[in-house]
């Protein structure tokens, strides 16, 4: 596995940093280091779904050290919320939203009960929007690509500082 961490404080992927690892235990624990160091109370957290990233959102819930601003979601399989496949549920089960509302650190999920797809997506990209807005640094864990029908905020992509596995 090749993760790649992206990072400057003014423009993503200005500067580049390679960590290889071999499994996929080594790549959550650099994740987490990484994690550890540059994020604080000033930070925004947008996390992917997807089953990859899981296992880390469990341990991040457990060692309870990680202090932040904010955590949202790149992206999300449209549906009501919690539904089977959604990645606010993985994400419910992995105890992390818990270790967050104890802590203060605001949530924010994509899905909304009972909107449909174009307006849940309107809604989500004016939070994302509030949150550039009210956060300079921005952190993105993303695992894997984005699948057709799924809901993303892309326009701020680029400005996000990118965790990145493929």
């Amino acid at each position: 596995i090749n993760y790649t961490y992206y990072s400057s404080r003014y423009t993503a992927y200005i500067s580049m940093k390679v960590k290889k690892v071999t499994d996929q235990k080594q790549g959550f624990s650099a994740a987490k280091d990484i994690l550890y160091k540059i994020v604080n109370r000033d930070t925004v957290l947008f996390l992917s779904g997807g089953s990859t990233p899981k296992l880390l959102y469990a341990q991040l819930a457990k060692e309870g050290k990680i202090k932040l601003g904010a955590i949202a979601l790149v992206d999300e399989r449209f549906g009501e919320p919690f539904h089977l496949n959604s990645n606010e549920k993985m994400i419910q089960e992995t105890g992390l939203p818990s270790y967050l509302s104890e802590n203060d650190i605001f949530y924010y999920p994509i899905l909304q009960k009972g909107k449909d797809r174009k307006t849940a997506a309107l809604e989500y990209d004016k939070v994302v929007g509030s949150l550039f807005s009210r956060f300079f640094d921005r952190f993105c864990l993303a695992f894997s690509r984005v699948r057709r029908g799924s809901l993303e905020p892309a326009r701020y992509f680029r400005r996000l500082n990118y965790w990145r596995s493929d």
